[in-house]
């Protein structure tokens, strides 16, 4: 929530507060009592270790943390007004924090934003006033000293040198994943860009010396029947090879890179690609100018996209988890390497993170791994894994699937017909299971409908409203970002409308639809290629495509409400 004093007036500030109180006059019954206008005293050393002493009598950090960041022994406890869980603010992160622009850039102006916050508390939340738990100087000393949490203001003053220091702090780790330079034990399994099997060990048998996820069924059958319905089954999808398919052959480096840059993600084996940078086959990593013909390369591997080798297999070595069973059969001559990083989030990172170096409305296409750090699922411990691979099944679902999708929101709304006849509402939307933003990525869309119904169950011409969830992009020589209304973990979005005259006097119900697109950028984006130049192989290959897009949807929610003549409910 910002301020709007740069865009509004008095005057019309002061109307949209008498309007804003009339969707809940109940919440509004007592009058506020105005802020005293209180001189900052100087922001010195000495205030700020004042307000460091403060902040432990107060009891900050029991919420808050000694430095900051919202792990203090209170935080896992704390409830909002509504009874629902809350997320303590990481003083050191949170985006209210963050300067909007130039004139708000000061640490004074900072300063004053919590001083406020302390003195009044925050409605709804566990976070009380301050006013009379200390002197005034004590207030502004605590003040001063949370501002002093954040990055300094000059680290945020040039959005380039902010830029280029997270790409710096991501590229360093996706380095690392890719390209060699880790030098930590898992760095066996991500540690530099997959290279070539080779020949396999005389110790294994036919089906263990396979790089098929086929081979692998004929041990792992409950895994191999989870995969192949998943995304990463069928990671190297018509979509992508049909964008791949005039390219993949040729070892000039732009198209061997663009390929490669692709397939690192959806086929990562250097045997699924049909070139191969010098760093795959034995030399250096870092030359993208010497790419070459793969002798190795396999189509049907490449059509199994993301199967068990790519995760597993490192030099003819199987790599996973720590067992958790005794019963599994063990072969001696099976070479097996267990590491802990298989259930951590980190190791989904390399591909389900981009780096802030292409940025679209200054974030990045992909940003899932970062929304999980700053969300609430990271403090409490709980891993990517927990979610999409509960009890290591190897499902990965996630908003393809109408019932995971379904589980991680919650639909309410509230209606009103006023007594010259018209119909109001108010829907919420809440993410309260994603650990990341709904949905994450730019690919899916959601959209709340709200639709009037009669008195028969039928739809009422016109009274339709609708909201879209998701980040609009729109692809390009230069990427456009119309709009992002994702929801971040544990909040919500509403759509409010409202209709009057005779669609309004005939509505009886109000219907609630939430519609799922997960490919809805896809859908978009293969139409227009096949509105151009292509051969017959890629229009076959996106034609496939768009009807998986258009297959994929489906409506995840449908709710009913009566029309009340008061409002029925508080949106909480």
């Amino acid at each position: 929530m910002r301020d709007f004093g740069d865009v509004l007036n008095s005057s019309e500030i002061r109307g949209l507060i008498v309007l804003l109180k009339k969707f809940s006059p109940q919440k509004f019954t007592h009058k506020a009592l105005p802020l005293a206008s209180t001189e900052p005293p100087a922001m010195d050393a000495a205030l700020l270790e004042e307000g460091k002493t403060a902040y432990i009598r107060l009891g900050c950090d029991k919420c808050h943390g000694q430095t900051g960041t919202g792990d203090g022994p209170a935080a896992k406890g704390l409830i909002k007004d509504d009874g629902t869980p809350e997320t303590t603010y990481d003083l050191t992160t949170h985006t209210f924090r963050r300067p909007r622009s130039q004139d708000e850039r000061s640490q004074l102006a900072r300063t004053q934003l919590i001083y406020r916050s302390l003195t009044t508390g925050l409605a709804g939340t566990p976070m009380p006033s301050f006013k009379d738990a200390g002197s005034e100087r004590e207030i502004w000393a605590v003040a001063a000293f949370v501002e002093s949490f954040a990055a300094p203001i000059s680290d945020l003053a040039n959005r380039d040198t902010r830029v280029a220091a997270e790409a710096a702090g991501l590229d360093k780790v996706r380095t690392a994943y890719w390209h060699g330079s880790a030098t930590s034990p898992d760095a066996v399994v991500w540690g530099k860009s997959l290279q070539l099997q080779g020949p396999p060990p005389s110790s294994l048998s036919p089906a263990q010396a396979s790089l098929s996820a086929n081979q692998c069924a004929r041990c792992h059958a409950s895994q191999f029947r989870d995969w192949r319905q998943t995304l990463h089954g069928g990671a190297a999808s018509p979509g992508l090879l049909a964008q791949l398919v005039e390219r993949e052959h040729r070892t000039d480096p732009s198209d061997a890179f663009f390929v490669e840059s692709c397939l690192r993600c959806h086929a990562p084996l250097a045997e699924q690609a049909a070139t191969l940078r010098p760093g795959r086959y034995g030399g250096d990593d870092n030359d993208t100018s010497n790419y070459k013909s793969n002798p190795e390369f396999s189509h049907e591997l490449q059509s199994q996209g993301i199967n068990c080798a790519s995760c597993h297999l490192r030099e003819w070595t199987r790599n996973g988890p720590p067992r958790v069973s005794d019963k599994l059969i063990s072969l001696p001559t099976y070479p097996r390497h267990e590491t802990s990083f298989y259930e951590r989030s980190d190791f989904c990172l390399g591909c389900h993170q981009l780096t802030p170096s292409n940025l679209v409305n200054d974030k990045p296409l992909l940003n899932t791994y970062r929304e999980w750090l700053e969300g609430p699922y990271f403090k409490r411990g709980i891993q990517c894994q927990h979610c999409h691979m509960p009890n290591r099944e190897h499902t990965w679902k996630g908003i393809h699937d109408p019932e995971t999708f379904r589980q991680g929101v919650e639909v309410s709304a509230v209606t009103h017909r006023d007594s010259s006849g018209t119909v109001s509402v108010r829907v919420k939307l809440k993410n309260i299971g994603a650990g990341h933003y709904l949905p994450t990525t730019p690919t899916p869309a959601a959209w709340i409908i709200a639709e009037l119904l009669d008195d028969k169950g039928r739809p009422i011409p016109g009274a339709i409203s609708k909201k879209r969830i998701g980040r609009h992009i729109e692809p390009g020589v230069e990427w456009i970002e119309h709009e992002d209304t994702r929801i971040r973990p544990g909040e919500s979005s509403e759509l409010a409308t409202a209709w009057s005259g005779g669609n309004a006097a005939k509505a009886a119900t109000l219907m609630v639809s939430i519609q799922v697109k997960p490919d809805e950028f896809y859908e978009r984006f293969y139409r227009t290629e096949l509105g151009g130049d292509l051969t017959d192989r890629q229009r076959e290959m996106y034609t496939e495509a768009l009807a998986r897009t258009i297959a994929s949807q489906y409506i995840a929610i449908e709710n009913r409400y009566p029309i009340a003549h008061a409002p029925n409910e508080q949106l909480q």
